[in-house]
């Protein structure tokens, strides 16, 4: 009886693995997570607040990758996963300029953030980053990221490569702003990987009762 509960126990523990990722994992005040949305369009997508959404996934980068300027690139040979952070609100009479302010956590550290006003990052990395299910613009146009002079900011608490929070204040008339947000991955487990993982701790713990038993 002590010998199937312990199997039991030890079955329950390591099917509850987590998986590697590097998605967001919160937002505050006022921002708010989404799906990947079928266009990321500036005269497609409007919204009240800053939305974010995960794209690709624990991608192998073959190449270094650029980010802003005075960060320098992100070294060939790393893990990453990236997210869209966007807001873009049509201006209205009397109201034309609109700001939302946030905090994006995610559970990888940030390796750096494509914001320039054109958006040639963004856009340029789009092929390797983007969301396979979303339509992104061909390439970057007048400001698109963040604008030099205004309000628009964002600041990493730690640092880059430490810090996985990332603060944002985003100012908008028209067109809005669209970033990217790059984040540490892992390398990620082949298909049936996690279950010859979890069929040999289980054979492991196994061979543990049988000698326990034995004795």
């Amino acid at each position: 009886m002590k010998k199937n509960l312990f199997i039991l126990a030890l079955l329950a523990g390591l099917a509850t693995l987590p998986t590697a990722q590097a998605a967001i994992t919160a937002v505050t005040p006022s921002g708010v997570q989404i799906a990947a949305p079928a266009l990321a369009l500036d005269g497609a997508v409007t919204n009240s607040n800053q939305q974010g959404f995960d794209e690709k996934q624990q991608v192998f980068l073959a190449a270094p990758l650029d980010t802003d300027a005075g960060v320098g690139a992100i070294p060939a040979g790393t893990y990453v996963s990236s997210h869209m952070i966007f807001f873009n609100q049509e201006v209205t009479k009397g109201n034309p300029v609109n700001s939302s302010s946030a905090v994006w956590t995610f559970d990888g550290v940030i390796l750096g953030v494509m914001s320039d006003g054109p958006g040639a990052l963004e856009a340029a990395s789009t092929p390797i980053l983007g969301s396979p299910t979303t339509t992104y613009p061909l390439g970057g146009f007048s400001e698109r990221g963040l604008e030099a002079g205004t309000a628009d900011a964002y600041a990493i608490p730690g640092g880059l490569g430490v810090g996985n929070s990332l603060r944002l204040n985003m100012t908008v008339t028209q067109p809005g702003d669209w970033i990217r947000v790059i984040t540490q991955s892992t390398k990620p487990v082949p298909e049936g990987g996690q279950s010859l993982i979890l069929l040999g701790c289980a054979l492991t713990g196994l061979g543990m009762v049988r000698r326990v038993v034995r004795k």
